[in-house]
C-alpha cells in the first residue's frame, strides 16, 4: 500500500486526535497531532504536513480567532 505522507491533526478533542491517529495511521508516513490551532504554524515549519485536519470550531469552543 503506497503511503499518503505526513499528515497534522489538529482538535481540541482528544478523543477524536486519538481515532483519527489510530485509523490514519497504517496509511501516513507520519502523524502529528495538536490541541490548539497556534500550533499550526509550528508545525508548517518543522513537520511540513501534506495533509492537515483541522477542526473548524475552535473559535466558538476554546475562544481562539484568525484577527
Amino acid at each position: 500500500m503506497e503511503q499518503l505522507g505526513k499528515i497534522l491533526i489538529v482538535d481540541d478533542n482528544e478523543d477524536v486526535l486519538f481515532a483519527l491517529n489510530l485509523l490514519l495511521e497504517p496509511l501516513a508516513e507520519k502523524i502529528k497531532v495538536a490541541v490548539s490551532p497556534e500550533r499550526i504554524e509550528h508545525f508548517m515549519h518543522t513537520f511540513c504536513p501534506d495533509l492537515i485536519l483541522l477542526d473548524m470550531n475552535f473559535s466558538r469552543d476554546v475562544g481562539w480567532s484568525s484577527s
